[in-house]
This record gives C-alpha cells, sequence and structure tokens, in this order.
C-alpha cells in the first residue's frame, strides 16, 4: 500500500514498529501529491480514481508524520544502520594563507 492510499494509523503503526527497533524509517513523497491544480490525466475511470484517491489527505497525514516522528537526512539514516568509510577531503588552504604565499 502506498501513503496516499493507506490511512495514517497504517503508515504511522510502522514508523512505530521501526522506532521501537532503532530502525530509521524511509517515506519519500512525491511534489504533485501535494500538489490540488496538478493536471488531471486522461485516463480510464479506475485508473483516474486511483490518481486522485485520497490526495486532499496527503499533507495533513505528511503533517502528522512530522508531529510525532523524527526525521533527518539519508546520509543520518545509513549511518545509523550501515558502517561507512568517512573520506578525508583536502580543503585548499583559506584565501588569508594563499594569499601570503602569492606575495612570498
Amino acid at each position: 500500500m502506498g501513503f496516499r492510499t493507506s490511512p495514517y494509523w497504517y503508515t504511522a503503526y510502522f514508523f512505530e514498529q521501526l522506532a521501537k527497533r532503532g530502525v530509521p524509517g524511509m517515506l519519500y513523497i512525491h511534489p504533485w501529491e501535494f500538489d490540488d491544480a496538478h493536471p488531471r490525466l486522461p485516463l480510464g475511470r479506475f485508473m483516474r480514481f486511483l490518481h486522485g484517491f485520497n490526495r486532499s489527505a496527503v499533507a495533513r497525514n505528511a503533517g502528522g508524520l512530522l508531529r510525532h516522528f523524527q526525521f533527518g537526512t539519508l546520509s543520518d539514516a545509513l549511518d545509523a544502520v550501515v558502517e561507512r568509510p568517512r573520506a578525508q577531503l583536502e580543503l585548499p588552504p583559506p584565501a588569508s594563507e594563499r594569499a601570503t604565499e602569492a606575495v612570498a
């Protein structure tokens, strides 16, 4: 079931179960899901129904998740469950040091 086609309690239940295990959940909502002016596509009845079903609840349900659960970046979520090597970046010296080197 997708986020738009599921009741709020269903999605919240799975986020709660993941949180109990210390596993981050992930949710992607396409921007068109929030767009009430999204153009209607020329589809058959059933597909048109699925395409528009429960779109009015997306913003409300997303707001509920944002109020009840902690969200972060994908990088934060990966760090919580996967040991990843950290690249050491070699940064150029600050501009003040480069200016001193150019004068010398």
